[in-house]
């Protein structure tokens, strides 16, 4: 997998990939925000590919919100429906890293954006 480079995402790195089917269907990445060097994770959610291109829902997270979904205080849907800054982005890419984002807002997401209302984080088998 190659993150999406060039965006307002910053410059990302890898952190670790929770559910993997063909591709990373949940991972987490850090991306840097500004020119001190500050990072922010990103929680991402695949929600459409094909040959061509591949959609990702990138939720910004703090650790305490990352912390809570890994011990199963919220649901990641609930996560993803209630982002702590209010928005989400919305990752298109091809298979080389170049992409375009969209800051969304989650009220635009659909039910099949969204894993299932009752699944957690380490749930199998849960992701669209």
């Amino acid at each position: 997998m190659i993150l999406p480079k060039n965006t307002i995402l910053g410059d990302l790195r890898l952190e670790e990939v929770y559910h993997f089917y063909g591709i990373p269907r949940l991972f987490s990445c850090f991306g840097k925000i500004n020119d001190t060097g500050e990072e922010i994770r990103y929680l991402a959610l695949s929600v459409f590919e094909d040959d061509m291109i591949s959609k990702f829902l990138y939720l910004p997270l703090s650790d305490k919100r990352f912390d809570a979904l890994k011990k199963h205080y919220t649901t990641l849907a609930w996560a993803f429906l209630n982002p702590e800054i209010g928005d989400l982005y919305m990752v298109e890419s091809d298979y080389d890293g170049n992409a375009s984002v969209d800051k969304i807002k989650p009220i635009e997401l659909t039910a099949k954006d969204l894993p299932e209302k009752y699944v957690y984080f380490d749930s199998p088998y849960a992701y669209p």
